[in-house]
Parts: C-alpha cells; sequence; structure tokens
C-alpha cells in the first residue's frame, strides 16, 4: 500500500489580480487509509478488539457515502504483543473484520463499508530490548545483528537469502520470495529477532506458537 488518503483534482481559480486559488475536490470512490496503532497502553484482547473497531467506525463516520480500505500497523511495546505474535489472534480477528463487511454487502449496505486489507504487526514484547542491546551475550549479539540487519541493506539481503536458502530450490516459492521488497524484509527480520528473543527468555513459549 503506496497511497492512503484522498484523491481527486484541484479547480484553479485566477483573480483579475492574476492571484490563483486551488481548491482540491475529493473524486475517490475507494480510500486506503493505514493506521497505527500502538499496544503500550493496550491491556488484553479485548481492549485491542475495541480499539479497532474505535477507528473502523471512525472512517466509517468519516466516509459514509464511499467504500474505504485499511491497513493496520501494530506498533509499540506491551505483554499483548505475546498474543499477536502467536498468529492465530490476528487471523482470526482479520477473517472475522472480512466476514462483517461481507455481510453489510450482502444486506445491501455497501455504502461505508470498511474493508480490513490486512494486519501488519510490527510491535514487541514487553522486554527491555535496549537493555538486551548492551549485553555480552549470545541474545545481545543476535539483536545487533538484526538491528545492522535493518539499517543496512546489504547485511539485511544477506541475512535473509541466508535463512531463505533452503526454500529457493522451489520455483513458485523462489518467485515469490523474489518480490519481497525491502520494507516487508524488514519486519520479516524485527519479528524474527523479537520471537528468538522471547524464545530464548521463555522457551516453554514454543508450544504455543504458530507453525
Amino acid at each position: 500500500m503506496k497511497e492512503t488518503g484522498a484523491k481527486g483534482c484541484y479547480i484553479v481559480d485566477v483573480d483579475v489580480n492574476h492571484s490563483a486559488k486551488l481548491t482540491f475536490y475529493s473524486l475517490d470512490e475507494v480510500r486506503w487509509f493505514r493506521e497505527q496503532i500502538s499496544i503500550d497502553d493496550i491491556q488484553d484482547e479485548e481492549d485491542f478488539n475495541l480499539k479497532l473497531s474505535e477507528i473502523m467506525d471512525g472512517i466509517r463516520l468519516s466516509r459514509p457515502e464511499i467504500m474505504s480500505i485499511i491497513r493496520f500497523e501494530i506498533i509499540g511495546r506491551g505483554s499483548l504483543h505475546r498474543v499477536l505474535e502467536n498468529g492465530h489472534f490476528t487471523d482470526e480477528m482479520l477473517q472475522e473484520l472480512r466476514r462483517r463487511a461481507i455481510r453489510d454487502a450482502e444486506l445491501g449496505h455497501c455504502k461505508g463499508i470498511v474493508w480490513v486489507e490486512g494486519i501488519s504487526v510490527q510491535s514487541g514484547s514487553e522486554l527491555n530490548r535496549a537493555a538486551m542491546l548492551q549485553e555480552d551475550s549470545f541474545l545481545g549479539e543476535m539483536l545487533r545483528l538484526a538491528e545492522r540487519a535493518e539499517l543496512e541493506a546489504d547485511v539485511g539481503e544477506d541475512l535473509v537469502q541466508k535463512a531463505l536458502a533452503p526454500l529457493m530450490s522451489n520455483k513458485a516459492l523462489r518467485k515469490l520470495l523474489g518480490e519481497i521488497g525491502v520494507q516487508e524484509r524488514n519486519e520479516w527480520l524485527n519479528r524474527s529477532s523479537e520471537l528468538a528473543a522471547m524464545l530464548m527468555l521463555d522457551p516453554d513459549l514454543v508450544g504455543g506458537m504458530k507453525a
């Protein structure tokens, strides 16, 4: 998703003094939104669901005549990240939000529909990442490498290529992985480093992680 917000045209009015006035008119029938939700102050799944609903209701009320498409980006740090990292929760939430939109469309309520394009988890656990980055340990070294990989494109590319090497023998997967952009690659690096830190500090979590 690259272009969000209103799309349309400008009408230029020029007065007798040759001063130009620009007036924007929105002409889009579908509008894209990217909304960030911080989990810093969200305590549990119910609070998270309410936050999503509030944002969607606000968009629906602001654009009651056209369809809106939204991508949620989850940021911040907190205990809720452990639930989000599992994967099942966000997948089920995404499917439920889409089912509601489809149901509204089937009932003829097409105007003002808000379709959730995706939920991107970019948050982190409540672990003190800054302190762990300073550790003289395997975990500290791993996190420093992950941070460097996000900042230096060549390091990130090399790390991802080595990690994905076993999958490259499959033609379909090779084509799919070749289309990955820098932003998505960095999201993978961030999530994998967070997950690795969580599992190293609490190995019991591995049984609850989504395959």
